[in-house]
C-alpha cells in the first residue's frame, strides 16, 4: 500500500484504462477513411455541415466510445483488489473520457490520408508504440525514460498519477511538473491541429 491510500493494482489499472481509452478513441477517430470512401463526409458538408461542426461531433462520438473501456475496467478493478481513495476513482475515471478524446484527432489524421482497409490497423498500432514508448507498459529507465517524457501519452500518464505517487514515476524518480505540463499543452495542440487539419482534407477529397 502506498502512502497516498492507493496500491500498485490501483496505478496499473489507471494506466491501462488510460491505454484502452486513447486506443478506443483514435480507433473511432480513424472510421474517417469508412466516411471519406462511402462519400459520408461528402454528404454532410452537402448538407451544410462545417468542419468545427464535424470536429466537434467526432470527438463527441469519442469521448462516449472512451467510456466503455474506462469502466469496465474500473469495475473488474474495483472487483479484483485495486484500491484507490474515493475520490481517485472518480476523478481519474473523468480525466481519462476527457483526455483520451483528444487522441481521436490522431486517429482522424489517420482516417483522412489512409485507406479504410489500413487506416484503423496503422492507427492502432502506433497508439501501441507510443504507449511503450512512454512509459505506460513497462517502467522505462535511463537513456528510454528520457525519451518518454517527449512522447505523446507520457504527460497525461503522469498527471493522472501524479499526487498518487507523490510526483514520482514507477521506479521512483522524481518527475519536472513543469515539463509534464509542458508536455500536455504541446500535445493537446497537436492533436486538435490533426483533427482540423483531417476535416480539411477530407472535404477536399
Amino acid at each position: 500500500m502506498l502512502p497516498t491510500g492507493a496500491n500498485v493494482s490501483g496505478i496499473i489499472v489507471i494506466q491501462m484504462a488510460f491505454y484502452s481509452a486513447i486506443l478506443a478513441s483514435t480507433m473511432s477517430g480513424s472510421m474517417l477513411a469508412h466516411e471519406r470512401e462511402t462519400q459520408w463526409t461528402r454528404t454532410l458538408y452537402l448538407a451544410g455541415a462545417s468542419v468545427p461542426m464535424l470536429v466537434l461531433s467526432r470527438f463527441a462520438v469519442s469521448l462516449c466510445m472512451s467510456v466503455i473501456p474506462t469502466t469496465l475496467l474500473y469495475i473488474i478493478a474495483a472487483c479484483t483488489g485495486a484500491i484507490l481513495p474515493t475520490r481517485w476513482w472518480i476523478i481519474t475515471w473523468i480525466l481519462i473520457v476527457v483526455i483520451s478524446t483528444l487522441f481521436s484527432g490522431f486517429g482522424q489524421y489517420i482516417g483522412s490520408i489512409f485507406p479504410d482497409r489500413t487506416a484503423g490497423g496503422l492507427a492502432s498500432g502506433l497508439i501501441v508504440l507510443l504507449a511503450f514508448m512512454s512509459d505506460i507498459f513497462v517502467p522505462l529507465e535511463g537513456f528510454m525514460f528520457r525519451c518518454a517524457q517527449f512522447m505523446p501519452l507520457f504527460g497525461f500518464k503522469s498527471a493522472l498519477t501524479w499526487e498518487l505517487l507523490s510526483g514520482h514515476n514507477a521506479t521512483g524518480e522524481q518527475l519536472n511538473l513543469a515539463f509534464v505540463s509542458a508536455n500536455i499543452a504541446v500535445w493537446s495542440l497537436i492533436m486538435l491541429t490533426l483533427s482540423v487539419v483531417a476535416a480539411r482534407l477530407s472535404r477536399r477529397r
